[in-house]
């Protein structure tokens, strides 16, 4: 765990279409979001962590791509900032809505007060820097593995989240830091919003049975309610940590309005620049003029997928608004999109209204991300579930704000396949259903390798005499996260350790 782990990579290999991570299908994409189980799997607990281990962590977003992209999305909450939501606004587009208090929220703008920061911290230089590599000019493959033509046809991206808050409140750090209002007290801007469950099958025949009334469900409004498939919005619930601030003497870890480990505003930055990777490297949307033109950041004139069309596991039609608005017609008897959510409201009770929504649902083309293109599994934490959205709407959201709502007036559903945490074992180490992992990890520190270089060198012993002698403690368990949550958010480090000048000579921060 860090307060960033965005780097994004992409290796490519042979898999037969059709096989996804732990046998799940999924046709072109597939996305996975973990964090570490807790803080005895976390790097955290190396007392001196060797810098190759750190970089290993600091890097540990990974993506693997092998053959066709088909991506099933799953969210059932939605996350945004304020200024996000702003950008997003307009005719026809999906709205967010914006956080009411996230302009007045205090927050640290990042990355402007050290001359350098670690590749651990992914500033947005960094971030920028990085991309998708592209395949290897037609012909390698080929000449290789006796092929006519190669082809991407699936990928799988591993990520973790971005920068967060401090995952501990135990840690100890160095004299004064839990005393310290400016290291202390964590204010975040980035909430969650959630919708209520869908409607069950009930209360859809009774909505077009009339058992409410004709055709209406309760709490519906002249407009049509807030039914996912009607034209009014939807009712969200923002998440807020702030029912402390007005009670005296409580607070939550931090202070301020933050949780353990939650994820910040620069983490959000960070997966918003990983998913405009993932969609420069594999969407190709046929009336997108930024293609075909603009800066990918890589000082080219288009994106990779507009370079090479082997690399398109999203290939979007140009005319995809008409054809949206054709199956509107069909299914509707006329009519643009907007006309046609009428049929949500036909109050005869005759159930016609459910019919023609069915055979218009049927006849719209499918979004990039319906099911089975998307496959999206996230470990129950927040923060990772948060990241995942905001990388898919990195790698969609153009096409969100280019396009209106479907013909039937509902809003995009992406599925997030989750488990119970404590009982996830496929994407993050538990020692409750692993306790061989326990003894691994006594195995490892008390192997001599571990104890020459972490407890018996010189290094070793110089490190633990200057953390005693100038900052007030051995705090070697909680290193990592102590010096990266607090530099790479610009706050204030001891004088003793506030000398960083770059990786060693050789390293490269694009690593």
């Amino acid at each position: 765990e860090s307060s960033n782990q965005s780097n994004l990579r992409s290796v490519f290999g042979p898999q037969r279409r059709g096989e996804g991570a732990g046998g799940t299908y999924s046709k072109n994409m597939s996305i996975t979001v973990a964090s570490s189980s807790s803080s005895s799997s976390s790097f955290g607990r190396l007392r001196r962590p060797h810098p190759e281990a750190s970089r290993n962590v600091a890097f540990a977003f990974v993506a693997f791509a092998f053959a066709t992209l088909y991506l099933l999305f799953v969210s059932a909450t939605s996350v945004e900032a304020a200024e996000s939501a702003a950008e997003n606004s307009g005719d026809g587009d999906f709205d967010v809505p914006p956080s009411p208090s996230s302009s007045s929220v205090p927050h640290y703008r990042y990355y402007s007060r050290y001359p350098r920061y670690p590749p651990y911290c992914s500033t947005p230089e960094a971030m920028k820097r990085r991309s998708i590599p592209p395949l290897l000019p037609p012909g390698t493959y080929d000449a290789v593995a006796g092929l006519k033509s190669t082809k991407l046809i699936q990928a799988f991206a591993l990520i973790r989240h971005g920068a967060r808050t401090p995952w501990d409140d135990d840690m100890t750090c160095w004299d004064g830091y839990s005393d310290d209002e400016e290291l202390s007290r964590w204010d975040c801007e980035l909430t969650e919003f959630m919708a209520y469950p869908p409607a069950t099958k009930k209360e859809e025949e009774d909505l077009a049975t009339g058992a409410d009334g004709p055709g209406r469900r309760p709490f519906d409004t002249e407009e049509g309610g807030d039914s996912p498939s009607s034209e009014a919005p939807l009712l969200l619930f923002e998440k807020r940590y702030d029912g402390l601030t007005s009670v005296s003497g409580m607070n939550n870890a931090f202070n301020g309005t933050c949780r353990l480990g939650q994820l910040i505003r620069s983490g959000y930055e960070q997966e918003t620049i990983n998913g405009q990777h993932l969609r420069d490297a594999y969407v190709y949307d046929g009336d997108d003029d930024k293609d075909d033109e603009g800066d990918d950041g890589n000082g080219s004139n288009e994106n990779l997928a507009a370079r090479d069309e082997r690399m398109r596991l999203f290939d979007i039609p140009a005319d995809y608004p008409a054809l949206v608005r054709q199956s509107s017609r069909g299914g509707g008897g006329g009519g643009d999109g907007d006309n046609d959510n009428n049929n949500n409201n036909n109050n005869d009770g005759s159930g016609e209204a459910s019919s023609s929504q069915q055979q218009q649902q049927q006849s719209r083309p499918k979004w990039p991300f319906d099911p089975p293109d998307l496959y999206y599994r996230v470990d129950n934490s927040e923060r990772t579930i948060m990241s995942g959205q905001i990388l898919l709407r990195g790698l969609f959201g153009d096409l969100l704000r280019s396009r209106r709502r479907d013909p039937l007036g509902t809003n995009p559903v992406i599925i997030t396949h989750t488990a119970d945490y404590w009982y996830d074992g496929i994407l993050t180490a538990k020692t409750g259903i692993c306790p061989r992992l326990d003894d691994l990890w006594d195995d490892a520190e008390s192997s001599p390798e571990f104890t020459a270089m972490y407890e018996s060198s010189d290094e070793a012993a110089l490190l633990s005499d200057m953390m005693i002698e100038e900052t007030g403690g051995d705090w070697g368990d909680d290193a990592v996260d102590c010096l990266m949550t607090t530099m790479c958010t610009d706050r204030t480090l001891p004088d003793v350790l506030n000398d960083y000048d770059g990786e060693p000579a050789g390293d490269d921060d694009d690593d």
